[in-house]
């Protein structure tokens, strides 16, 4: 009888009226009643928020005219149910939260529970989703531009094709999530987490994901350029085909990651750790590798020209044909590292005495100079007597 008097209030012309009902509504759903009442509860609350609320896409706004829109005030009876469902017993599930295609913008929605939720398309530009549960929810297509996810719990969610532009996903947890093909142009995600997770030809330009954790993740074919990622941990993560033009990864770690077909032009990762690094093809002119720890990795094919390489650690390091013509060796370690086809022309701070322990072939080119130096002549027979 109770849910009924709400009900019928529901349907006010007067907002105060509305707000109460919904208040009304809010303290039964925290109360002592059975789970089937607080789950119809939870049904009345979501129907209302439909009826209430604006599908962006009914009057055929297409997905560009969504994005960037002006932050609004969002009613306040809508915002009265957002709270009361925000605050929703653990108990009470009612299914999956039906709350896709509406139009939420500047919702407060922080430190809700919003477990397995359906946000799909839901717009919620400038929402406040800080410390907010949201595993396992469903915000694929939902925009979500400059939007407070402040340690929120992304576990598992859905965010393919999100648009989170500026959005601010500092100590975000967000293990096993999908952002596949996501915009995150600007957005902030300093010391977030994202282990496992799958940002396949997401958008990261200009983002901030220092000291973030990405071991294992997958930013395959990614668009990285400009990306903060200083001190980032990113170890067995798949980066192959990925743009990272001018990106920062001073002293990241990316033991194991596969970096295979990508792009570093002009890319600082001074002091970073890649060994056993998988760098095929990569392309990374101009780049900033001083002091990189290179070791056991294999960067067959790779395009390092004009790259400051100055006391980088190549140590076991595969280099077949791989072009380091004007790049800067000076005091680099090439112990064991095999040069079969290396282009060393016209490198700099290249001494004969770091020749002395790699593997340098008769097909490893080599200024004129150097290449009649007794010690890299000597090493040059011994490379023929080792692999013949």
């Amino acid at each position: 009888m109770t849910i009924d008097i709400h009900r019928a209030d529901l349907a006010s012309d007067r907002l105060e009226v509305r707000v109460a009902a919904v208040s009304g509504l809010g303290r039964l759903l925290a109360g002592p009643l059975a789970r089937g009442e607080r789950e119809a509860v939870v049904r009345e609350l979501v129907g209302f928020v439909r009826r209430s609320v604006a599908h962006p896409r009914l009057s055929r706004m297409g997905p560009m005219f969504l994005r960037e829109r002006e932050p609004v005030a969002l009613a306040a009876d809508v915002q009265a149910v957002l709270t009361a469902l925000a605050r929703r017993p653990e108990a009470v599930e009612a299914g999956r939260l039906d709350l896709d295609g509406l139009d939420l913008r500047s919702a407060d929605a922080s430190g809700g529970r919003w477990t397995h939720a359906r946000l799909t398309g839901s717009d919620l530009h400038d929402a406040d989703l800080g410390g907010a549960d949201l595993r396992d929810a469903d915000l694929s297509w939902a925009f979500l531009e400059r939007a407070a996810l402040t340690s929120a719990r992304l576990g598992q969610a859905n965010l393919t094709n999100a648009h989170l532009r500026q959005a601010d996903l500092r100590s975000v947890q967000a293990a096993h999530a999908c952002f596949w093909g996501a915009e995150l142009h600007h957005a902030r995600a300093e010391d977030a987490r994202f282990e496992f997770a799958d940002l396949h030809r997401a958008t990261l330009d200009h983002a901030d994901l220092r000291r973030a954790r990405l071991p294992y993740a997958s930013l395959r074919a990614a668009s990285a350029r400009h990306v903060c990622l200083e001190g980032a941990l990113l170890h067995f993560a798949d980066l192959r085909e990925a743009v990272l033009d001018d990106a920062d990864l001073t002293e990241a770690r990316l033991d194991h990651a596969d970096l295979s077909d990508a792009r570093l032009h002009h890319a600082r990762l001074a002091g970073a750790s890649l060994r056993h690094c998988h760098l095929v093809k990569v392309r990374a002119q101009y780049a900033d590798l001083r002091g990189v720890d290179l070791s056991h990795a294999n960067m067959n094919v790779s395009d390092l020209r004009y790259a400051d390489l100055r006391d980088a650690d190549l140590r076991d390091a595969s280099l077949f044909r791989t072009r380091l013509s004007r790049a800067d060796l000076g005091g680099a370690r090439l112990d064991q590292a095999d040069l079969h086809g290396t282009d060393l022309t016209e490198v700099w701070g290249l001494e004969p005495e770091q020749l002395a322990t790699a593997w340098v072939h008769e097909k490893t080119r080599l200024d004129p100079e150097l290449a009649r130096h007794p010690l890299v002549r000597a090493r040059i027979a011994a490379t023929k007597t080792r692999f013949d």
